[in-house]
């Protein structure tokens, strides 16, 4: 009876494992930008529908009035822009420490809700759409992330600041 009752529940954990992992996982929908005490969102969807279609729409029309129409082309091909890269050596990079290095520094400006490291959720993203027959790309990384992200304004600026700085220096 034990025996019976023992593999009926490993039958049921199989089951309900194999349940659980087909459910699909809800993406990202949100990107927000924080900067100090300011926080401004814009939607996947907005972005993708610029990309795909070249309409703006409310939630990304403040970000593009900056921008000339120049500027405008040149970030829909960016978002669309396809990256060939073996997936299987991708995931391998991102487990070497350089590459588990770079991800954690990335993280840092790119996080989750809660201000959490991105590391995991931007591997998870990027090898995911390596692994996706329409190849890397920056929309697909964005539609892939696992949650919604926060893009940290004063790291990101601040890294790039530093990067100015040293590349003058040499």
């Amino acid at each position: 009876m034990k025996k019976i009752l023992f593999r009926f529940h490993s039958l049921l954990l199989g089951f309900l494992s194999v349940c659980i992992t087909a459910l699909p996982l809800k993406a990202a929908g949100e990107i927000e930008f924080v900067y100090g005490p300011i926080v401004a969102s814009l939607s996947v969807k907005s972005l993708e529908t610029f990309a795909t279609e070249g309409k703006i729409d409310d939630s990304l029309r403040d970000y593009l009035r900056l921008v000339t129409p120049e500027e405008q082309a040149e970030f829909r091909e960016v978002l669309l822009k396809r990256v060939d890269i073996n997936p299987v050596l991708l995931s391998r990079f991102f487990n070497s420490a350089m590459g588990s290095d770079m991800l954690y520094r990335l993280g840092k400006g790119i996080t989750i809700q809660g201000d959490i490291n991105g590391k995991y959720a931007l591997r998870g993203a990027l090898v995911q759409d390596a692994f996706d027959k329409e190849g890397l790309t920056l929309l697909n990384v964005l539609k892939k992330f696992p949650t919604n992200m926060q893009i940290q304004g004063e790291l990101i600026f601040g890294q790039h600041q530093t990067f100015l700085v040293i590349s003058f220096k040499i």
